[in-house]
């Protein structure tokens, strides 16, 4: 059997580490659902996934920039009697465009608040699929 040993010095100083006092953002897929809630429950302080799970890059890229530009602005759309965004997870919702749009500008701040203070940034993709209005790309 062939293997390689490594130092343990080795090892350590590749491996990315934090500790209690900084704080943690996870993005993306249910991965980031599941270890940003294991990560909290040891004590530490994290935002998961305030969007919502989302997989694919291009949309976590979108919210990431969104949270930044004030003039970048989410789509809504309405289905019945309820307001969702084309950017976000179906968990984010409203029961008027009015409390939809309070729950995303809150999103936002919350979202730019703790990009700003992380001391790391997990991004977790998963399988999906991208869509694009033919009306405007």
């Amino acid at each position: 059997m062939n293997r390689t040993i490594l130092p343990i010095a080795q090892v350590k100083s590749s491996v990315p580490s934090f500790s209690h006092g900084q704080s943690c953002v996870f993005l993306g897929s249910c991965f980031s659902d599941e270890l940003g809630q294991l990560v909290r429950n040891h004590g530490f302080e994290t935002l998961v996934n305030p969007g919502g799970t989302i997989f694919h890059p291009l949309a976590l890229a979108k919210l990431i920039r969104w949270c930044f530009d004030e003039n970048e602005v989410l789509r809504t759309f309405q289905v019945e009697d309820l307001f969702f965004s084309w950017d976000l997870s179906g968990t984010v919702f409203g029961m008027s465009e009015k409390e939809l749009n309070d729950k995303i500008t809150k999103l936002r701040i919350d979202l730019r608040t703790a990009l700003r203070k992380a001391s790391h940034l997990f991004v977790t993709f998963g399988s999906a699929w991208a869509y694009r209005f033919l009306s405007d790309g």
